[in-house]
């Protein structure tokens, strides 16, 4: 069981709009088969899981698409809307959401400054720690990224196939005063979103919520709009599950 800054993802040479801007958060990305299509929803299955994402007033046009095509796909917002798709050609599938660090999908996530950019690899360096991940035909596009950017990355087998990049909450602000009394601090308030994965059994699955049993407790995220669907998942199934901000995220069945 872990916890993580909440992070997104950018994928192939698929860029989000600007105007977007930050009210975007959180990003994700999906490669793989389209299994649903209509006029509200498309879920995309990759190599791990399926993906679900909304249809609104500012998606693309999905006239050309149809259920069995291969796509890369960018959704964003709360609830989780489409804001970019493309076809892809290619049989790598990219994770969507980091696994733990060092976890057993051989995929490893980090935290931290760029400190090395190229067209081969990337390093990010966080304390006294580095990591270096190779970026490949399948790897999210780096355009706008510079050194001295803070990111959230996923390398598997070394390989980078998740970044975001992340805003820093702005400094706390400085108060001067005149008088000889003392003054208290001002108060600072910052939010971020928080991303909580689960390795288990599920042990219980209700209308409005679903609890992982792993090796540290029991995990329990609530379902909301956004939630990919549940149909094939019972009490007793093996699961990887990721939450956002407390709201299940991804689900996926493991063996």
């Amino acid at each position: 069981m872990w916890k993580a800054t909440a992070t997104t993802a950018l994928a192939g040479a698929l860029a989000i709009p600007a105007a977007l801007g930050a009210t975007a958060t959180p990003r994700l990305t999906a490669r793989g088969e389209i299994t649903l299509l209509t006029q509200h929803r498309i879920v995309v299955r990759t190599s791990q899981y399926r993906f679900p994402c909304g249809l609104g007033a500012a998606s693309p046009d999905l006239a050309s698409y149809h259920v069995g095509d291969r796509v890369a796909i960018v959704c964003a917002g709360h609830p989780r809307l489409l804001v970019r798709i493309a076809p892809v050609t290619t049989t790598a599938e990219s994770t969507t959401t980091p696994g733990t660090q060092g976890d057993d999908s051989g995929t490893t996530t980090f935290g931290g400054r760029v400190t090395v950019l190229s067209s081969s690899s990337i390093t990010v360096h966080d304390g006294a720690r580095d990591l270096t991940c190779a970026i490949g035909t399948g790897s999210p596009s780096l355009d706008g990224l510079v050194v001295g950017d803070h990111v959230k990355l996923a390398c598997t087998g070394g390989v980078l196939t998740v970044i975001a990049k992340i805003t820093l909450p702005p400094e706390p602000p400085t108060t001067t005063t005149t008088t000889t009394e003392p003054t208290a601090p001002p108060t600072t308030t910052s939010t971020s979103h928080t991303t909580t994965g689960a390795l288990g059994t599920v042990s219980a699955l209700l209308t409005a919520s679903i609890s992982v049993h792993t090796d540290g407790g029991v995990v329990t995220c609530s379902l909301g709009p956004s939630s990919p669907s549940l149909g094939e998942v019972h009490v007793g199934d093996r699961v990887k599950m990721y939450c956002l901000d407390g709201v299940l995220a991804v689900i996926a069945r493991v063996s």
